[in-house]
């Protein structure tokens, strides 16, 4: 395992709180404004920290159980050396070095870790919306019913809002989120009529509130059913009726494919971007990345006119694994790219990342990438495009030393860097 003095971060002690330097906060816990009492009210929202400690064999009570915040935290350190190299590792590194504790994160170090970072967030009451506040740029998902709140948000904040709630009839926050946007729009949601109408009074207050893309969720996408509007509206009143449990495969993913169809009529007349997860959500189960599936999609959109600029985000096996044919596919009439790639950040080493950026090169493709992204949430990961430039540096000065063609053509990492930032700016709306 490579030396942890030697990784690189982005802030050193005493620095000022940076967005980047933390996991990324939805809008509901940046409105909230409670202050965070400790370290492990930070960690442990991640979703990528509940995979990791999972699949290290951690029990769940010191995941989401009712273990305390000190034990919590203890476990994540003891396991966290194992992660050296990930994305974990480094934000942890980050996160520490933000809260001024310059320690070593790993169980010999988690009494004392504890207290120092206690006692500075008890000194400067930092909340999520402190964090947002600073003046780097933050991506903050929000939920389709909180749209009519994100003006509140801090004017660093970039909102994306995160439909897969919406798109998931089976599941726990499906019945919440159409209870509450019914609410909020004042159309009660009965049909598919129902829900697309107040779908798109959702997307009209979002974007005048600064939304500029909608995120949805297809990890467990491995083939494509065409919708049609009767056998949608038929799931989701099935659903409505508590009878989600029931409904098929088939059914789920056509509804889901319906309300893509909804969405990327909606986006197109307001000049929106949409985000597609594609990385694994699960601990157990993995559906493999289906680049057929995904083409036949995107067609489907396309053939109906609601084919926006669009973002893939996927796993660095999966980057490397047959999505080839995908790239400059889809582009507008003018040659303008419609389809965009991003990296999950969730467990990606140094060497995955080079594997994948090794890809957009020889296939010449590097103009679609949007850096890396965080598949648990949908974000554009601050740290991520910095990882992958110095993930690009190393592989890139690899090239030269074996005598590779293309190393000569490819450009500074710094150019790498900035290329990469503004155009993911340009995609999530961030330059305004």
């Amino acid at each position: 395992m490579k030396d942890d003095t030697q990784m690189p971060c982005v802030c050193a002690a005493g620095d000022a709180l940076l967005p980047c330097a933390f996991s990324p906060f939805s809008a509901e816990k940046i409105l909230a404004g409670r202050a965070f009492d400790n370290l492990a009210e930070i960690w442990f929202p991640d979703l990528r920290k509940h995979r990791a400690l999972r699949a290290l064999g951690l029990p769940e009570c010191e995941i989401t159980g009712n273990s305390s915040d000190y034990d919590k935290l203890c476990a994540f350190l003891s396991v966290l050396p194992q992660l050296g190299g990930t994305t974990l590792y480094d934000d942890a590194r980050a996160d520490l070095l933000a809260l001024g504790c310059t320690l070593t994160p790993n169980a010999e170090n988690a009494s004392a870790i504890w207290q120092e970072t206690t006692r500075y967030l008890c000194e400067h009451r930092v909340s999520p919306a402190d964090v947002c506040a600073e003046k780097r740029t933050t991506f903050v998902d929000f939920l389709p019913q909180t749209a009519w709140e994100i003006h509140r948000l801090p004017s660093a904040a970039v909102p994306v809002m995160s439909c897969d709630a919406l798109a998931d009839l089976c599941g726990a926050a499906f019945a919440t989120c159409i209870d509450t946007v019914s609410k909020n729009s004042g159309i009660r949601i009965e049909s598919m009529a129902d829900l697309e109408q107040a779908l798109l009074v959702a997307l009209d207050v979002a974007f005048a509130g600064g939304c500029r893309a909608v995120s949805v969720d297809l990890s467990d996408l491995f083939r494509f059913v065409r919708p049609d509007p009767y056998h949608a509206d038929l799931a989701l009143k099935r659903a409505l009726a508590g009878d989600a449990g029931k409904l098929t495969e088939e059914e789920l993913l056509l509804f889901r494919a319906q309300l893509l169809r909804t969405l990327g009529g909606a986006l197109v007349r307001r000049g929106g971007r949409l985000l597609l997860s594609f990385s694994r959500q699960t601990d157990t189960v993995y559906t493999p990345f289906s680049p057929k599936a995904v083409k036949e999609l995107l067609s489907d959109l396309d053939a109906r006119g609601a084919l926006v600029p669009t973002c893939l985000s996927l796993a660095p096996t999966d980057v490397t694994a047959g999505i080839a044919p995908l790239f400059g596919a889809f582009a507008a009439s003018d040659g303008t790219p419609r389809l965009f790639f991003g990296i999950a950040g969730q467990g990606a080493t140094r060497a995955d990342l080079a594997g994948a950026w090794r890809l957009f090169c020889r296939q010449g493709a590097t103009s679609l990438c949007l850096g890396v992204t965080d598949v648990s949430r949908g974000f554009l990961l601050h740290r991520g495009v910095a990882r992958l430039a110095a993930a690009v540096a190393a592989e890139t000065a690899d090239w030269a030393d074996n005598g590779a063609d293309f190393s000569k053509k490819t450009p500074p990492c710094e150019a790498i860097c900035s290329d990469i930032s503004l155009r993911a700016a340009a995609f999530f709306g961030a330059e305004r």
